[in-house]
């Protein structure tokens, strides 16, 4: 699977809920098979999925303070990626705010090999106006 992070926001809250450690990171990707099968991403459960780490080191789950409360309907993976399609996902680090100022977000698939990409410390992409207008 080809998984490219396409946003990044930072806000306190996502409108109905505050982040417990202080701001939330939103990731959101484009997932996109990449061979002739439906590929998935890797669960947690399975020694896979994602993670921040922030710039002293420490690493964040998706599961840590109220990250997994966040939902915004467009970016919600639902399942299997079909052979020439894509999905639009999200991403959800409940982080300090000193853990914000620059991270590097891992995802490690189901063979154990770690992908990464150097984050910024600013909202970045080109839908984040829409994003934020959707947290409100």
């Amino acid at each position: 699977m080809d998984i490219t992070p396409t946003n990044v926001v930072f806000t306190a809250t996502d409108g109905i809920t505050d982040a417990k450690y202080g701001m939330f990171a939103i990731i959101t990707t484009k997932n996109r098979a990449m061979t002739g099968a439906a590929a998935e991403q890797t669960a947690p459960i399975s020694n896979g999925g994602w993670t921040w780490i922030a710039s002293d080191g420490q690493t964040i789950s998706t599961l840590d303070g109220e990250a997994t409360s966040v939902t915004i309907d467009r970016y919600n993976d639902a399942g299997p990626v079909e052979p020439g399609a894509y999905q639009l996902d999200l991403e959800v680090f409940d982080l300090t705010p000193t853990q914000t100022q620059g991270g590097t977000l891992v995802y490690r698939d189901g063979d154990g090999m770690a992908h990464k990409w150097k984050m910024p410390s600013k909202d970045t992409g080109p839908e984040v106006p829409g994003l934020k207008k959707e947290l409100q």
